[in-house]
C-alpha cells in the first residue's frame, strides 16, 4: 500500500482466472482494505506459473501456456 500499514487476512480462497483458458490458483489472500485485486508473485509461483520481465514488460506463463503479458 506504499505506507507501511498492514492490512489483516480475511480469507484465503481458490479463485478461477478466465482468460484464454481457465486458470486456478489456491490459497489467495482476500483482504478487503485494498481497492484493487493484486496476485502477488508468490502466489504465481506456487501455482506453478513462471513469470519474466524484460524492458517494462511482465510475462506469466504456465508451462508453455501465456497467461497474461503486463505492459
Amino acid at each position: 500500500m506504499g505506507n507501511n500499514t498492514k492490512c489483516k487476512v480475511v480469507r484465503i480462497v481458490t479463485i478461477n482466472i478466465k482468460m484464454y483458458d481457465d486458470i486456478t490458483l489456491d490459497n489467495v489472500k482476500h483482504i478487503l482494505d485494498l481497492k484493487k485485486n493484486l496476485i502477488s508473485l508468490d502466489t504465481l509461483d506456487a501455482n506453478a506459473c513462471k513469470f519474466t520481465t524484460e524492458g517494462g514488460i511482465m510475462k506469466i506463463m504456465r508451462g508453455s501456456f501465456i497467461l497474461m503479458i503486463e505492459l
